[in-house]
């Protein structure tokens, strides 16, 4: 078994109690993963490193590994896995809290998903085929979502390598295949209104050499 600090192997910095922490949650390196109800805080101050353990009060569950987590003032939002259901979990870094977001009716969480910070707000990026919505939590505590659906490269036979968001408001995904790398971006206007969509391919040629 490995310890995955869940987008917190960066430390976050907790600016009430002056110290920085790191959430790591147990998982196995192979397909069958343990749900449990403790993790780790690794907490750093003035003084030593500190290792505590605790409890989850909302359900067992474990992080889904292969896609980061984001933080967003104060809070880590990641992908969480619990039996066999997908769904968004948070932690807040200072009150050292868990918190399950409810997502609206119509969300469908795919495997290929990625959590963003667009303007302050968490935005679950969507991916299926050629179809792409862009999910925003406008309102954390009533849990108010906006959606957007754009045309994206179809990824049923590509890998989605990376996603992340400007401080324009742009959203740009980085997809790979096996000869190209292609890039899109979405343009979302100050009303989350999907603006207009770019394509740009960028062909890497790959040449083989016989030694």
């Amino acid at each position: 078994m490995w310890v995955w600090a869940a987008q917190l192997d960066i430390p976050r910095y907790d600016p009430i109690n002056k110290q920085f922490k790191v959430l790591c949650m147990t998982v196995t390196n192979y397909r069958k993963q343990v749900n449990s109800k403790e993790h780790q805080v690794v907490t750093k101050g003035k003084g030593r490193l500190s290792l505590r353990k605790i409890i989850c009060l909302l359900f067992p569950h474990y992080h889904e590994r292969e896609r980061d987590g984001i933080c967003i003032n104060g809070i880590l939002y990641y992908i969480a896995r619990s039996d066999k259901t997908c769904l968004i979990a948070s932690f807040d870094v200072g009150s050292e809290e868990f918190r399950l977001i409810n997502m609206p009716e119509g969300f469908n969480l795919t495997y290929i998903s990625a959590l963003v910070n667009f303007k302050g707000k968490l935005c679950d990026v969507v991916y299926s085929g050629s179809h792409g919505e862009l999910w925003v939590l406008d309102d954390i505590q009533k849990e108010k979502w906006s959606k957007n659906s754009f045309d994206s490269p179809n990824t049923d036979f590509e890998e989605v390598k990376s996603t992340w968001a400007t401080d324009t408001g742009e959203v740009v995904g980085k997809i790979h295949s096996m000869f190209s790398f292609t890039t899109w971006i979405a343009s979302v206007s100050e009303e989350l209104k999907l603006k207009e969509l770019m394509i740009r391919y960028c062909w890497v040629k790959i040449v083989l050499y016989n030694i």
